[in-house]
């Protein structure tokens, strides 16, 4: 049997396999419009139509999540038989793959991954290599890491190096010190923090490939500091629900308790954080659904989108569609960089490059982009007050929050996700929300997730934050209802659903 046989009688099992069992479900359609989107940028990166490993071009649709680069079909079965601990193989077109796992594949490319982990031109195998020759050219490359370039830094050295990187959101400096044998388990700080409790209290948005890639590569999911916190209590703790979705997505142990004897799901009670209390009772109930998508900014160009065709039957499996209406398909606006449920707060946040006797001093801004990913502009200043600290300068303590009443600190949450800034979590004038007055009969209301403008005449073109009064919930339409703009009784008709998120007044 050829070894492209054999290659496609693994795929053909593996995808009678995924059959037998459901995929991750989108949180809502909103998400499969971007998902296509960020898949045909992936893509279209340099490099990355040709096989990563082979530079093959049968079949490269497959993508190793934790490295985030293409290999072709033949190439994959070996990904796989090495183990998801090496290499967590997904198929674009097999698999309904979300968004969280398209993170480091948008900010990765076969071209510059290869530059950290083929630096020293090995000998590449061919596309007419036998499978016996990919497997070990695969094994020395992903297993044996014999290909980086050499180093003589000492375990202690790249330890150094490693804080550097995470401190400069410097993802291709953590892969080169990753594959050349920097220990991400290992403590960095006097509190016994690792790599993924530093990039998890650190995390400002921009940041979040860098700890996806911690998360998937690390094995220190369920880490205890000397205060016994793991990196999901630091997620509550420092108010990161997307880097808990990470976490939860790969298996982290929500049931972990700290020296307080309080796991993550105490904190967050304690803290009001709604969110990440139904993620983490997701957790417990062996759901993932929560877990596929992640809200970021992605910034995707659009010169750099590989065309792809309605007609195309790899993409339709993916069911990315909108809401049909009159038998067409409605354009889905996407997130833009100004999305108030994208922005994780009003301020970015970056802390200090030293956090000796476990104390946590902010940083002054730092005008440089380079810290900041491709397209990513840089934050705005942010002010030098602590956030989210105790008297002693340490992580908000999980008895002394001065944000664990409810009264002291409302959280609000668009779309599920908390619009307040961390500083709002120490404030000493908390404000709740406005809250729609006037008679007792309570209309139901809802939130412009995105631009949407009206194809038919009893459709309503609205902006994004606009609230919209449900006037009939459902229509013969499906997925639309019928509203009107708060305070424009004039402005009306009908309204997609997947555009909007539903208050709670």
């Amino acid at each position: 049997m050829s070894h492209l046989a054999i290659a496609l009688q693994s795929s053909s099992k593996y995808s009678q396999e995924r059959a037998g069992s459901p995929g991750p479900s989108p949180a809502d359609s909103g998400f499969r419009e971007l998902q296509q989107r960020i898949i045909s940028y992936v893509r279209g990166l340099p490099g990355n139509n040709l096989c990563c490993d082979c530079g093959g071009t049968n079949d490269v649709t497959w993508l190793s999540t934790n490295y985030g680069v293409m290999v072709c079909i033949e190439c994959s079965g070996i990904h796989r038989d090495l183990g998801v601990h090496v290499s967590r193989i997904q198929s674009l077109t097999l698999d309904k793959v979300g968004t969280a796992q398209l993170l480091l594949a948008r900010h990765m490319s076969n071209i510059s991954f290869n530059e950290v982990t083929e630096a020293t031109s090995p000998r590449k195998p061919e596309p007419t290599s036998t499978m016996d020759e990919r497997r070990e050219f695969i094994q020395s490359k992903y297993v044996r890491r014999a290909f980086v370039q050499p180093t003589t830094a000492t375990p202690e050295d790249l330890l150094v190096q490693l804080r550097e990187v995470i401190d400069k959101n410097d993802l291709y400096g953590l892969l080169r010190v990753y594959f050349q044998g920097g220990d991400l388990g290992l403590p960095l700080t006097s509190l016994g923090e690792c790599a993924l409790h530093v990039a998890i209290y650190q995390e400002n948005g921009a940041s979040l490939p860098l700890v996806d890639f911690l998360v998937q590569n690390s094995h220190s999911l369920d880490r205890q500091t000397k205060e016994g916190n793991t990196p999901l209590h630091y997620c509550v703790i420092s108010n990161k629900p997307e880097c808990m979705r990470l976490l939860l997505r790969v298996g982290a142990n929500p049931s972990i308790e700290n020296n307080n004897g309080k796991n993550p799901m105490d904190i967050a009670s304690e803290r009001n954080c709604g969110l990440m209390a139904d993620m983490l009772n997701q957790a417990l109930q062996q759901k993932k659904s929560m877990f596929e998508n992640v809200e970021y900014e992605w910034n995707l160009s659009d010169d750099n989108l590989t065309d792809v065709s309605d007609d195309d039957e790899n993409f339709k499996q993916n069911g990315m569609s909108t809401p049909e209406k009159r038998s067409r398909s409605r354009p889905v606006s996407l997130p833009g960089s100004s999305s108030p449920i994208c922005q994780r707060s009003a301020e970015h946040r970056t802390y200090s490059d030293q956090r000796s006797v476990g104390e946590y001093r902010s940083s002054e801004h730092r005008s440089s982009t380079s810290r900041w990913s491709r397209n990513q502009p840089p934050p705005p200043p942010v002010s030098s007050k602590p956030i989210c600290s105790t008297s002693d300068g340490r992580p908000l303590d999980t008895d002394t929050s001065p944000s664990s009443s409810p009264q002291e600190s409302p959280n609000t949450f668009i779309n599920g996700r908390s619009t307040e800034s961390l500083s709002s979590l120490v404030s000493d004038d908390p404000r709740p929300p406005p809250r729609m007055r006037g008679s007792s009969m309570r209309q139901r209301r809802c939130q412009a997730l995105y631009d949407c403008d009206a194809d038919l005449d009893d459709e309503l073109s609205f902006t994004e934050g606009e609230i919209i009064i449900v006037l009939k919930a459902e229509t013969e339409d499906g997925d639309w209802m019928e509203g009107m703009i708060e305070g424009q009784p004039h402005r009306r008709g009908k309204v997609p659903i997947n555009f909007v998120h539903m208050l709670s007044d």
